[in-house]
């Protein structure tokens, strides 16, 4: 089945063509060819990128693990051990991504979209409280300690920074964005803190994690809902 189909003359600017085709035209779980053809009859040579994007609704998905397991919870800060799904206008909420990988990748890529009615606690501002940013500072700790040995290891100031394997976290006002140009096989999570700024019911969309060079080997979480009361 032909999909596109020109001409290229020799000398010529280069050409572009776009081409949607519904996802419904793809059977699931076969392997779907596209191949390139040409006149050889003609001469010169023929040079060509081919980007293939796809969308999936958001809303009502599921995960999938595509070479990364991620997930993300929400808790109240003086209950660290029950996932909520809602909270006050004003509550500070504790936000845990979770990356599981089977083998090792690298150049990696974590987003962590927050919900309308959240946003992100940026902990190196200094309008931020100082019992807030030590608190946050002793469960990175922790995660690190979890992560390198269990809770019984010994643990330096800068042993968290040091062996952190995000070497770039970017706090933007809708989302997390966590970078690591190497993740060794095993779990990894990252705590942050965000803060209820709007009483309402809102969407949740799902935590992807994906290599920047292969950005189909990837994961998602699935989406859901979370609501801020008055």
């Amino acid at each position: 089945k032909d999909i596109l189909n020109g001409l290229v003359k020799p000398s010529g600017a280069p050409t572009t063509a776009t081409k949607s085709v519904p996802l419904t035209a793809f059977k699931p779980g076969t392997t779907s060819i596209l191949a390139f053809t040409r006149d050889y009859q003609k001469p010169g040579r023929l040079y060509y990128t081919l980007d293939l994007r796809y969308m999936t609704p958001a809303q009502g998905i599921d995960a999938l693990n595509r070479g990364f397991a991620i997930s993300h919870q929400y808790t109240l800060l003086d209950n660290p051990t029950k996932p909520v799904s809602t909270a006050k206008l004003g509550d500070t909420v504790r936000v845990t991504v979770t990356v599981m990988v089977q083998s090792d990748h690298s150049y990696v890529v974590v987003e962590d979209p927050l919900p309308a009615g959240l946003e992100p606690v940026d902990a190196r501002l200094k309008n931020v409280d100082p019992a807030l940013k030590a608190q946050l500072d002793n469960e990175l700790a922790q995660a690190a300690q979890r992560q390198f040995g269990g809770g019984n290891a010994y643990f330096a100031p800068w042993y968290r920074w040091y062996y952190s394997p995000w070497h770039q976290v970017d706090l933007r006002d809708n989302r997390a964005v966590l970078g690591a140009t190497w993740l060794s096989k095993g779990i990894y999570e990252y705590v942050y803190y965000a803060r209820a700024t709007a009483p309402g019911d809102f969407f949740v969309a799902p935590a992807h994690a994906a290599e920047t060079y292969f950005p189909e080997v990837f994961g998602r979480s699935d989406s859901s809902r979370f609501v801020v009361t008055p």
